[in-house]
Parts: C-alpha cells; sequence; structure tokens
C-alpha cells in the first residue's frame, strides 16, 4: 500500500527527527548502559507534544492520528529504541484511559 503523507505529517516528521539527532542519538548509548532516560529528555519530549500525540485536544492532547503516532515512533526508534518503547508505552496506556477512563482519570 503506497500513500502520501500529508503537510502536517511531514512538518512532524521533520520535526522528531530533528529533535532526535540533536538530544536523543547522540546519548543513546550512555542511557541504555545506565538503564535510565534522563527526566530532562522526557521533559522536552513532553513539551513537544509527543506523549499526547492521539490524546484529544480538549484532553490536553495533540489530537493527532494513528499515522502520526507511527511517524514519532519510527522517527524515535532510529535514535533511541529504548525511549520509542517509552513513547509507546505512554500511548498505549492514553488510548486505554480515552476510551474507558473515568473523567477524573483522564
Amino acid at each position: 500500500m503506497h500513500f502520501d503523507l500529508s503537510d502536517d505529517h511531514q512538518m512532524l516528521r521533520r520535526m522528531v527527527r530533528d529533535f532526535v539527532a540533536a538530544r536523543v542519538t547522540p546519548h543513546a548509548g550512555a542511557w541504555s548502559e545506565a538503564g535510565a532516560v534522563p527526566a530532562e529528555v522526557l521533559k522536552a519530549v513532553a513539551e513537544l507534544g509527543l506523549l499526547g500525540v492521539r490524546v484529544p485536544e480538549d484532553a490536553g492532547g495533540a489530537g493527532m492520528d494513528a499515522t502520526a503516532l507511527a511517524l514519532v515512533l519510527e522517527e524515535v526508534a532510529a535514535g533511541d529504541a529504548g525511549l520509542a518503547s517509552v513513547l509507546a508505552s505512554h500511548a498505549l496506556c492514553c488510548e486505554h484511559l480515552m476510551r474507558a477512563g473515568t473523567e477524573v482519570q483522564v
């Protein structure tokens, strides 16, 4: 199957790719050895909106589609598979909360 990415998807991909090249790839080996990603990197990821890619905007997320999430995970995994796993796990939890969570949980 072939499809073209929207302008928004292409812009998201470039943003994440640039972030990963600058802030992730150079440190991925050290993070792997330490067994942790520094809190300031996770904060930067959150500030970019990458912890709520599929969460609706009215719930504080980016309100993007599944393609956007796939692009984010692909680009992050290119720099650090461990960090991509963290983001994927977080996205899965967000999906469950948005579908079945109470107002208090969301």
